[in-house]
């Protein structure tokens, strides 16, 4: 196992014992990507917790979750979870048993983890947790953020209930209901400009440009497009910041929810958390070409009324253009090939 892999565990609360509780990793690029334990059955549940969008890792899962003896092919460790540790500190207040542990981006200092949970009657939560100081600092604020707006936007839809929290001192986690379900980037579309109908203000203004995010794009725009943002008056909205195919799910009654809110702002531009989600349903999940994506966002913002009724109420209709490229200005760190997005985007009016 990797070392950073190792100390990741190892500070969750896992400790290398051989002979005690035997669980099945699942690697990807030679790193581990989830643990689960060593039952045919709790596995299939667990990964459940993986919603991967490259079909070879959709193969993988779904092979892990449907056939018998799957487990097999995944190579065993031998860990033990003391009552000392973080997880089993969480688990003694979140009754059940654990059935897998995804664990987050390698590559990030602020590395989580997400434990799934599954309780009496088939009832199951998500333990996130963070136990280095950039991983507590993002759970903190993605705590903080559900609850604030959740309490400051009660008429907003798709905003999950948080359960517990913890602070601890070598971690800090909440809980929150596990969703199973996800769903097709276009079989939803309806319901989820609902969603940003809920996030809205009820009337328009121009208060857009006086957000932070607002004015970091206002210097890249031409002295056109500046003109034009002068005279448009916008609903503010609660904007998610990274509203993807993969952070959406489902609940029980087959209502959208939006999960990973630690980037979620108030009162921001709107539109972008749309233009965010037709983006990356085109390049990452469809995986078309810099040009192809632009050819069909672009169509979809200009021909599709589900999203031409979306932008009259918000204000944005008759400006698409400048939406998109507005967006792609204030998100350059999105897409590895921003630039090209651009300068394909310039033919948008």
């Amino acid at each position: 196992m990797n070392a950073s892999d190792q100390k990741f565990l190892s500070s969750l609360g896992f400790e290398n014992q051989t002979g005690k509780f035997r669980w099945r990793v699942f690697c990807r690029g030679g790193r581990v990507l989830m643990i689960f334990p060593d039952d045919g059955k709790l596995l299939r549940a667990g990964i459940q917790l993986y919603s991967p969008q490259r079909w070879p890792a959709r193969l993988a899962a779904k092979f892990l979750g449907c056939v018998p003896g799957a487990r097999f092919f995944l190579r065993s460790i031998d860990l033990d979870l003391p009552e000392s540790g973080a997880i089993s500190r969480v688990i003694k207040r979140v009754p059940g048993e654990i059935t897998g542990v995804l664990l987050g981006n390698p590559a990030q200092n602020e590395r989580r983890g997400l434990i799934l949970v599954q309780g009496s009657a088939q009832r199951s939560r998500v333990v996130k947790i963070g136990t280095s100081r950039e991983a507590r600092v993002q759970i903190r604020r993605e705590l903080e953020s559900l609850e604030r707006h959740r309490n400051d936007c009660p008429s907003a839809i798709g905003i999950p209930n948080v359960f517990e929290s913890w602070e601890e001192s070598d971690f800090s986690a909440f809980s929150l209901p596990f969703y199973q379900t996800r769903t097709g980037s276009g079989e939803r579309l309806a319901e989820l400009i609902r969603v940003l109908q809920s996030w809205q203000a009820r009337s328009k203004s121009s208060s857009f440009r006086s957000t932070r995010s607002w004015q970091q794009v206002e210097k890249e725009l031409t002295s056109e497009e500046k003109s034009i943002a002068e005279s448009l008056r916008l609903k503010p909205s609660l904007r998610h910041g990274d509203l993807a195919l993969w952070n959406i799910v489902q609940n029980e009654d087959g209502g959208l929810i939006v999960i990973d809110w630690e980037t979620a702002l108030a009162s921001d531009v709107p539109g972008w958390d749309l233009v965010h989600f037709l983006l990356t349903s085109s390049q990452f999940v469809e995986k078309n070409s810099p040009p192809e994506t632009i050819s069909k966002v672009s169509e979809q913002l200009l021909t599709d009324p589900r999203v031409q009724n979306f932008l009259s109420e918000c204000g944005w209709q008759g400006n698409e253009g400048l939406l998109l490229r507005s967006y792609l200005l204030g998100r350059s760190d999105a897409f590895p090939d921003t630039a090209e997005l651009l300068r394909y985007s310039r033919n948008l009016p």
